[in-house]
């Protein structure tokens, strides 16, 4: 589940995905991952950056990458320009094991 509290900008930095084991994932972590998964989703998005890889793979060796699949469906990312489904590419598209949400 994701968890969001505040208004505007502010909000993406106070939102934490809010299952306990995930408590320590901010979604500001992954602010320069953003470009990469625009809402509406454009036809060709572009690939992400070297900062963003790095935050993912940070995340990935942490340990910390499944709680991202807390964002699967959510209806909250998008009012933040956030696709959901891009976003979950992301790791596969920083060279990363494809991230399979249940």
């Amino acid at each position: 589940m994701l968890s969001i509290s505040g208004q505007n900008n502010s909000q993406v930095a106070a939102a934490r995905l809010s299952d306990d084991k995930c408590s320590r994932v901010a979604l500001a972590d992954f602010i320069p991952c953003k470009p990469a998964a625009p809402y509406p989703p454009p036809p060709n998005p572009p690939a992400p950056t070297s900062a963003c890889c790095k935050i993912v793979k940070s995340h990935y060796d942490a340990g910390d990458l499944d709680c991202v699949c807390a964002i699967k469906g959510s209806t909250e990312l998008p009012a933040f320009g956030v696709d959901p489904t891009l976003a979950l590419q992301i790791p596969e598209k920083c060279g990363l094991p494809k991230l399979v949400c249940p």
